[in-house]
């Protein structure tokens, strides 16, 4: 059995700095447009820190599909990705030449600007016409606005009306002084006054002498009693007067 020969490892390339750098640039401007060699998806290349080495180099993985990619393997794709859009580039413009000169071979494609043109107009007349509207329709609103101020206004005079009325009703003002004297510079009210004191005073004294005259007149007939005037200061007790009367009547 002839032996096995055994030989060194190839190693694995690995970028500069300055390729570092181009890389990380062509990654951030393409990464949407790069395509997973795996799954086949786009845009889902995200970075996934960086491998030790000298300098050290950047990995890459796609999120679908979870396949990780060292740093020469992404610089081969953002290449590819690179060469694939020069080469797209070149034929857009072409169509858009071609499409150019078949305007201006076709006459029937110029209706297209004159068509523009009268929506910019009827877009112009549609913008006069809002700011029109707005303009009558701020007017109206301020003339609402001033309107409310005056019913505002009116009505809280005629709130103020109606409490000045119902305090006039609950507390009628009182007479004023020119028109009322006071009772002692009244000389119609003293007068009626005085009068009817002596008028009182009189029917007192009248009163009295009816009293008096009363005492001096004689007894009626059927009574039978005698009257007897005793002048004295003093009261005299009942026992000593009927010792007096007995004493001054007739045995």
């Amino acid at each position: 059995m002839a032996p096995v020969s055994r030989g060194r490892k190839a190693s694995k390339p690995i970028l500069t700095n300055e390729q570092i750098q181009i890389l990380t640039a062509q990654f951030n401007t393409q990464r949407r447009r790069l395509v997973c060699t795996n799954c086949k998806e786009t845009n889902s290349f995200h970075r996934n820190g960086s491998i030790a080495g000298d300098p050290p180099q950047p990995c890459f993985v796609c999120k679908p599909c979870g396949k990780t990619y060292s740093a020469p393997t992404m610089a081969e794709i953002c290449e590819l990705a690179s060469t694939t859009t020069m080469l797209s580039e070149p034929l857009s413009l072409d169509a858009m030449m071609e499409t150019s000169n078949a305007q201006d071979d076709n006459p029937e494609a110029m209706p297209i600007s004159t068509t523009t043109a009268t929506d910019i107009a009827s877009l112009q007349a549609t913008i006069e016409r809002l700011c029109a509207e707005l303009k009558q329709t701020q007017a109206e609103l301020k003339q609402a606005h001033t309107e409310i101020d005056m019913l505002r206004n009116q009505r809280t005079q005629n709130l103020n009306q109606s409490t000045i009325e119902t305090h006039d009703t609950q507390f009628p003002s009182l007479p004023s002084t020119a028109q009322s004297l006071p009772p002692w510079k009244d000389t119609a009210r003293l007068n009626s006054i005085k009068q009817s004191m002596l008028e009182k005073r009189q029917q007192r004294r009248i009163q009295r002498q009816e009293n008096a005259a009363r005492f001096l007149q004689p007894p009626s007939e059927n009574q039978g009693f005698q009257y007897i005037y005793i002048p004295t200061k003093a009261r005299v007790p009942i026992g000593q007067l009927r010792n007096r009367l007995q004493i001054l009547l007739p045995s």
